[in-house]
Parts: structure tokens; C-alpha cells; sequence
């Protein structure tokens, strides 16, 4: 496959892996999900990965013929982005990387607020997720971008003594934030 920017230039060191695959069985449905979890990675550098050479290529070398699943990319100057894929289909995969952006925030125990001292609201610890989600008023179609791929990103850090979060590498558009 492919990667590049939202200006069609290609993105060099980007990190390209199989982030899910799903065994495709014969006479599996797929609208069913009649399909067999072969493996579930969540971290980049694993055998099942590659960087993007100069053109923006990228090939899997070890990747399992005749699946579906997941695929993720990064690069710490773009948004993450994780995107269906169909290895049975023989279609090579383009991604296209947004600039990133960066979620900061704080979080307090609301409960400890009123009329209280917002040092003692602070919530240290607490798990922090942001993930992309479609608004109710846009169709499929246009959240797709035309491309007539979802797209997926998800996140999360915890949060510090002082209740501060940053996650970096956030897509533009609709998230949830939880």
C-alpha cells in the first residue's frame, strides 16, 4: 500500500501495522461476521509491520493471506489512523494522513466541586479515551470521505497527580471523549 499527506505527497518512516486479522473461511458471510480472530495487536514493530520507504510504499512481508481486519498507521507528525482492510480483495491500501492535533484537559471528581476546593476534585489516575465517532446528522458516506472506508481512531492515556491529560496525534472531525 500506500501513504501519504492530504496534499498527495508520500510520508516517509511512517509505521504501517496489521493491527487485527480475521480468518476468511469458505462460505463465511461477512456481513454476519463469520470470520475466525487470528490475531489482535496493539503496538507497532511487531513481525507484522513495515515503514513506508521514500515513495510512501509499504509491503507486510508476513501478512496472512485471505484475511480482513484492521490496519494502523503512524507517524509523529500526522494523526493516527486505523482503517479496514480485505486482504482477499487484492486492493492495494492508500491511506492518507490528516495533520495532527493535540487533546489536553483536566479532569475533577464532580461530586467534590460544589462548594469545595477544586485541588480536592482533582482525579489523578483516571483512564482517558478519545475515539472518532459519527454524528448522527452526517451520513456514512460523507463521514467516509467518499472513500467508502470507515475510518477509526481511538486513544487513551491516564491521567497525572494532577488530573492533566494530553493525547497527541488526534485526527480532525467528530470525537468521543470519555
Amino acid at each position: 500500500g500506500t501513504v501519504s499527506d492530504e496534499a498527495g505527497e508520500p510520508i516517509v518512516g511512517a509505521r504501517v501495522f496489521i493491527r487485527s486479522a480475521m480468518a476468511k473461511q469458505a462460505g463465511d458471510d461477512s456481513a454476519r461476521g463469520d470470520h475466525r480472530l487470528l490475531l489482535l495487536s496493539l503496538y507497532p514493530g511487531d513481525v507484522l509491520s513495515a515503514t513506508t520507504a521514500a515513495d510512501g510504499r509499504f509491503t507486510i512481508e508476513r501478512a496472512p493471506a485471505n484475511t480482513a481486519g484492521m490496519l494502523s498507521v503512524h507517524h509523529p507528525d500526522y494523526a493516527r489512523v486505523h482503517e479496514n482492510y480485505d486482504a482477499s480483495s487484492g486492493q492495494q491500501v492508500a491511506f492518507v494522513l490528516p495533520g495532527a492535533g493535540t487533546l489536553t484537559g483536566r479532569v475533577y471528581y464532580a461530586d467534590m466541586l460544589p462548594g469545595g476546593s477544586p485541588d480536592r476534585a482533582l482525579a489523578p489516575g483516571v483512564e482517558v479515551r478519545v475515539q472518532s465517532a459519527m454524528p448522527a446528522a452526517v451520513s456514512r458516506a460523507a463521514y467516509r470521505g467518499g472513500k467508502g472506508r470507515d475510518r477509526h481512531f481511538g486513544a487513551g492515556v491516564s491521567t497525572d497527580d494532577q488530573g492533566r491529560y494530553r493525547i497527541e496525534g488526534v485526527p480532525p472531525g467528530y470525537l468521543n471523549i470519555w
